[in-house]
């Protein structure tokens, strides 16, 4: 059987002898064998493209087997993500403005929020991917009991209030996205709504989503 050890590699460039970036890779030790030879034999298979195995290069990224290595390091392999939904997060399991009577739930809202209510707060937004990342849809269900529109906003984490529209609904339900792309940061988010102008209203409930990265 070859006898085969893992070898660090060093890409310099054949033009000034400069580092360039390091990687790894596999080393036949019969035909590259641990001395002075062996390594100009294994530096001159690199350089020349006739290498029998790829260097995954320190970033994760692999040049495949007898491929010059280039000149700049390759880009690392994107990171991917699966689909992602906080499913409908009810305004009834969060804390701060309104009330609600009943069990939490699709067919109830928590109300309202006003100019004097303060704050409704969603404490736990579990951003399960295992990192920050932005890109999550973020969209909510509301309702209003008169036929004025208003504004409200919310923030994420503490950051800068984001104003949105309300249309008034008389009394029904209507869902809308707030925004296409937020970012969370990994782990538990605190999202917190308050009125600005315009009509009271109820909330329901929010969902954040991600699609699915490749």
């Amino acid at each position: 059987m070859p006898n085969v050890a893992l070898q660090k590699v060093n890409i310099k460039s054949h033009l000034t002898g400069l580092f360039l970036y390091d990687g790894k890779t596999d080393r036949d030790i019969e035909i590259y064998p641990k001395t002075l030879e062996g390594r100009t034999a294994m530096a001159d298979a690199i350089k020349s493209g006739t290498y029998p195995h790829p260097i995954t290069v320190s970033n994760g990224a692999v040049i495949e087997a007898n491929t010059v290595p280039p000149l700049e390091m390759p880009d690392a392999p994107a990171t991917t993500y699966p689909a992602f939904s906080t499913g409908h997060m009810q305004a009834e399991l969060a804390t701060g403005a309104g009330s609600y009577t009943n069990a939490p739930g699709d067919e109830n809202v928590r109300g309202t929020i006003t100019d004097s209510s303060g704050n409704l707060t969603y404490n736990n937004v579990n951003n399960t991917l295992g990192a920050t990342l932005s890109g999550f849809k973020f969209v909510h269900r509301y309702q209003t009991n008169t036929s004025e529109g208003g504004i409200g906003a919310y923030r994420i984490n503490g950051g800068s209030w984001v104003n949105f529209t309300m249309t008034g609904n008389d009394g029904t339900r209507k869902t809308a996205t707030l925004s296409n792309d937020i970012t969370l940061q990994s782990g538990m988010n605190t999202i917190d709504f308050k009125w600005v102008s315009g009509t009271q209203w109820a909330q329901d409930w929010i969902e954040i989503t991600r699609d699915a990265t490749s």
